[in-house]
């Protein structure tokens, strides 16, 4: 019985020390370029709710939370786009990104190095690996 004890101690703290820790890209995706690809929200909207959650201001429309770079953008002619451009390596933003809970809902269409594109009902999400050893997670809200 004295050797049992311990052994369930260490085994009740075990699923804590394997969950996944929360990743400031996927948190980004889904507070910020998910809502965005809703008609509701506006370019305005989410920027306002981007500096309630404490991003800051860079040029045009790009917000930042460390170091991480939040764009969001629509185009006259309704093309909107969200992107969240990482230090991160291609492999960890990635590896990310499939442990997103949305991903599932998502269909792959490219897995090619440095890129991986899946189409949603909404939108697209792309994964990529830029020249400056950055990685850029893209959505696309789909026309029509």
């Amino acid at each position: 019985m004295e050797m049992i004890a311990p052994f369930l101690l260490s085994l009740a703290a075990t699923p804590l020390s394997l969950a996944p820790v929360p990743d400031a890209v996927t948190n980004d995706m889904s507070d910020f370029c998910v809502p965005f690809m809703r008609a509701s929200e506006t370019v305005e909207t989410m920027r306002s709710q981007m500096l309630l959650k404490g991003l800051k201001t860079g040029a045009g429309n790009e917000l930042f939370h460390g170091e991480l770079k939040v764009q969001v953008a629509e185009s006259r002619d309704g093309l909107r786009t969200c992107s969240i451009s990482t230090s991160q390596t291609f492999a960890v933003t990635l590896a990310a990104v499939q442990r997103w809970p949305n991903i599932y809902t998502l269909t792959q269409l490219q897995n090619e190095p440095g890129f991986h594109r899946w189409e949603g009902t909404r939108y697209f999400l792309s994964v990529t690996e830029t020249d400056d050893s950055r990685t850029v997670v893209t959505f696309t809200k789909k026309r029509g």
